[in-house]
């Protein structure tokens, strides 16, 4: 049986396939995370991604605050790219990163449906890792 760390990294491979989304990982309130190996990334600006990797405490802060009004997504600009961080439970997120011109919408379909696999995938039975 393939363990969940696994199962959970080819979602977001699958969703790297995209065109337009640049990078992906899990990111779990206690400090780890998940995601495809650095070399499937397809962002030019790795700084970017690192500081997206370094700050995401902070994020997990905006998410704990506004949680008691609903808060499920959070988007940020940072020059030609657009970060996406989508709540999928309580101490986990999925963010992405995009181009800031592409087509959001569409983006925003494939990367719900990575995030409830990935809640499917975190509710299984099965092997942790």
């Amino acid at each position: 049986m393939e363990a969940k760390f696994e199962r959970i990294v080819k979602v977001l491979e699958d969703l790297l396939r995209e065109e337009d989304v640049l990078a992906v990982r899990i990111a779990s309130a206690s400090g780890g995370s998940i995601g495809p190996p650095q070399s499937l990334l397809k962002i030019k600006d790795m700084g970017v991604w690192n500081m997206v990797n370094n700050t995401v405490n902070e994020a997990f802060t905006i998410f704990t605050k506004f949680g008691p009004y609903g808060i499920d997504k959070m988007y940020l600009e940072l020059g030609e790219y657009e970060i996406i961080f989508f709540r999928v439970d309580r101490r986990t997120l999925l963010i992405a990163v995009i181009p800031t011109l592409a087509n959001k919408g569409l983006l925003e379909v494939e990367i719900e449906n990575t995030r409830r696999e990935t809640i499917n995938i975190l509710k299984s039975s099965g092997p942790e890792q």
